[in-house]
């Protein structure tokens, strides 16, 4: 597996990324997994509706009961961005997990809403991705 950094540059400044690819021969599936430190700003919303529109694939968006940064009322208009745009998709908050549980490395982990997370999306993945 090979990582290299890609910076996303906005109006706002720059969103340090990076990308992992597996080793051999692909087609390889793409996941995007998108954290932002300094807050919510317009910006990211007019991202987020822009690659609503041209999805394909199917969406888990998953955010944590006690988090700030992804509040109920945000989930609803991202839940409508992905309907309105005919996006197969599921949008939820967890209850009992706060912002970071899955990190193992940080006080707020939360051992079963991690696992849960690892089931949830590697049940997306197979029942979405095909070898070539």
């Amino acid at each position: 597996m090979t990582r290299s950094t890609v910076d996303i540059r906005t109006a706002d400044g720059v969103c340090p990324t990076s990308a992992f690819t597996p080793s051999g021969t692909g087609p390889w599936p793409a996941v995007i997994f998108y954290m932002d430190g300094p807050g919510i700003r317009p910006i990211l919303f007019e991202m987020g509706e822009r690659l609503a529109a041209q999805i394909k694939a199917r969406v888990l968006v998953v955010g944590a009961d006690n988090d700030q940064g992804f509040p109920p009322a945000q989930a609803e208009k991202l839940e409508a961005a992905l309907r309105s745009a005919g996006v197969d998709h599921r949008v939820e908050i967890w209850p009992g997990a706060a912002h970071g549980w899955t990190m193992k490395d940080i006080p707020i982990y939360n051992e079963a809403a991690a696992e849960r997370h690892w089931r949830e999306m590697l049940a997306l993945f197979d029942a979405t991705l095909q070898a070539a």
